[in-house]
């Protein structure tokens, strides 16, 4: 894995995409928006259709999550359309995201060896 093609504080392992469709998007905030999130560290690609309304962003979840791209977007008051197909990618979303984040300092314990004893 080569981490060389990517912005800081990304790590190819630790990327995730995710699709959102969005209200309150328009073409007057979408510069402001767009401008600020790629100021954001760890977000790798940003890329929001004014017209549908669809977010696509790919960021690393060990250093960035949606509930940040959440209140970076409330500030445009621009929020998460309330679909039953968008809050269940959401919660699915953020429980893999919280999922990466633990596993980020989780340290692997192999059980297939027998365990050092100390000296007498």
């Amino acid at each position: 894995m080569n981490n060389l093609n990517f912005k800081v504080g990304v790590k190819e392992e630790n990327l995730v995409h995710r699709k959102l469709q969005l209200i309150g998007i328009t073409q007057y905030n979408h510069a402001d928006i767009s401008q600020e999130m790629n100021k954001v560290f760890a977000i790798e690609k940003l890329n929001i259709e004014v017209i549908s309304g669809m977010l696509s962003i790919s960021y690393d979840a060990t250093n960035s999550n949606l509930t940040k791209i959440q209140n970076l977007l409330s500030k445009y008051q621009v929020r998460i359309k309330p679909t039953y197909w968008n809050r269940i990618k959401l919660h699915y979303y953020q429980f893999v995201d919280q999922n990466i984040l633990e596993q980020k300092f989780y340290k692997a314990v192999c059980c297939h060896k027998a365990p050092v004893l100390p000296k007498k």
